[in-house]
This record gives C-alpha cells, structure tokens and sequence, in this order.
C-alpha cells in the first residue's frame, strides 16, 4: 500500500481515536468531581475546534492523494470530462444544423 495512503488512514484513525479518547477522560473528571462542567465544555470545544481542523486538513490531504493516483492513471477530471461534452453537444448542434441525422 501507498505510504501516502497509509499515512492518511492513520491521521483519520488517529483523529477518531484522541475524539473518544478525550471525551472518555474528560467525562470521568467530571464524574470524580475533579472538573467543574463549564471547564468541561470549555476544553471540549477547544478539542472540538482542533479536531475539525485537522479533519479538514485529513480532507484536503486526501483529496490531494485522490487526485495525484487519478491523474497518474490518466484519469479525467471532471472539468475535462464536463468540458468535453459541451464540445460534443456543440458539434451535434451544428451537425443538425447542417441537416445530418444523428
């Protein structure tokens, strides 16, 4: 397997594993009494913040992998391939224009 992939499938297990991770820890501090429940929320939304970055970075990242695999096969985008067909229906006007049957 690609490394590349491979590192992004770690970053998003990762990322899934600090999520229930910190939510468990926080939630028994808060049960031991040890965590007051607006400090509680505080660092949940700032892990929160964190982890949604990272996500869209995850994103981004393999969005970037996507598109460098598909275009080592030779694969279209989709700007080609919706390029493409405004050409081919362009030519199919002027052909019926010119009387040709399609």
């Amino acid at each position: 397997m690609d490394d590349r992939l491979k590192k992004l499938i770690y970053s998003g297990i990762g990322i899934a594993s600090l999520s229930r991770r910190a939510k468990f820890l926080l939630d028994k501090l808060e049960i031991e009494g040890k965590l007051s429940e607006e400090e509680g929320k505080r660092i949940v939304d700032e892990i929160t913040a964190e982890l949604k970055g990272e996500g869209a970075q995850l994103k981004d990242d393999l969005y970037g992998f996507l598109e460098q695999t598909l275009s080592e096969f030779g694969t279209p985008t989709r700007r080609e391939l919706n390029e493409l067909k405004a050409r081919i229906e362009k030519l199919e006007t002027l052909l019926k224009g010119l009387g040709h049957d399609l």
